[in-house]
């Protein structure tokens, strides 16, 4: 029997990882020293990218599902991120990845574990 494969599992798993990636990332960076830690800034970046178009990818009845979660602004992030260049608020994406980016994971986490329980037999 075949089963068709939902991509919401997936894409909510891969914003989970994204934000795990970042808060490792911002290990030995600080509020201060963030703005002046080019590579630290750029894969902070890179992954708030992938969370932003992930979030953009889940299907809309499940975005309205669960309003709780501001999916246009996370998926407007990604365009935010591509289109910034160098005109950059740092400070913003200090807040955005220490304050937001948590919030939204544990959240996440919590869809992942009530409504797409880890199956064995989905190995």
């Amino acid at each position: 029997m075949e089963r068709s494969v939902r991509p919401e599992p997936l894409l909510l798993g891969g914003i989970v990882e994204a934000a795990d990636e970042i808060t490792i990332a911002l290990v030995t960076s600080c509020r201060e020293s963030f703005p002046g830690d080019e590579p630290v800034r750029r894969v902070v970046l890179d992954w708030l990218a992938v969370i932003g178009e992930a979030a953009a990818r889940l299907p809309g009845e499940f975005r309205e599902t669960h309003p709780q979660i501001a999916w246009d602004d996370i998926a407007a992030y990604r365009e935010f991120v591509l289109q910034s260049g160098l005109e950059i608020d740092w400070r913003l994406v200090w807040w955005t990845a220490t304050k937001e980016v948590p919030e939204i994971s544990a959240q996440i986490a919590g869809i992942l574990q009530s409504e797409f329980p880890a199956d064995e037999s989905d190995w």
